[in-house]
């Protein structure tokens, strides 16, 4: 997988992936390249009810992210080389022993706020 930027404002956590090694406050976010995102980046949980975003709940939502099951809601749109369903394309990396997402294969983020990781903090969450 690509490099994430998660984060939570409220109840709700939004994903994006960035390219590189190293963090730039400019750097173009991405789509990130899984199922269960919305367009927005806000992460559809279906019915798992979650807690307030804080520094002692942040890691916990991570993890239930991470451990509920995928499905191909919201799976468009999200690579490149497969536009209508993300899930083929991880399904092909799983099968190929891929060690690293394609970063060629990201999609950028463009929403008419939020671009970059400062777009973030100016426009999502002031």
């Amino acid at each position: 997988m690509p490099a994430f930027l998660f984060a939570g404002c409220s109840s709700r956590y939004y994903l994006w992936a960035i390219k590189g090694r190293v963090f730039k406050p400019d750097t173009q976010l991405y789509k990130p390249p899984l199922p269960n995102v919305w367009e927005d980046s806000s992460i559809c949980f279906r019915g798992n009810s979650l807690s307030m975003c804080s520094a002692a709940t942040i890691s916990q939502v991570w993890d239930l992210f991470w451990k509920s099951p995928f499905n191909k809601d919201l799976s468009q749109g999200k690579s490149k080389t497969h536009p209508d369903n993300i899930c083929n394309q991880l399904i092909k990396l799983h099968e190929s022993k891929a060690k690293s997402y394609p970063s060629s294969d990201l999609v950028p983020v463009h929403s008419w706020k939020v671009t970059t990781p400062e777009d973030i903090i100016n426009h999502l969450f002031s």
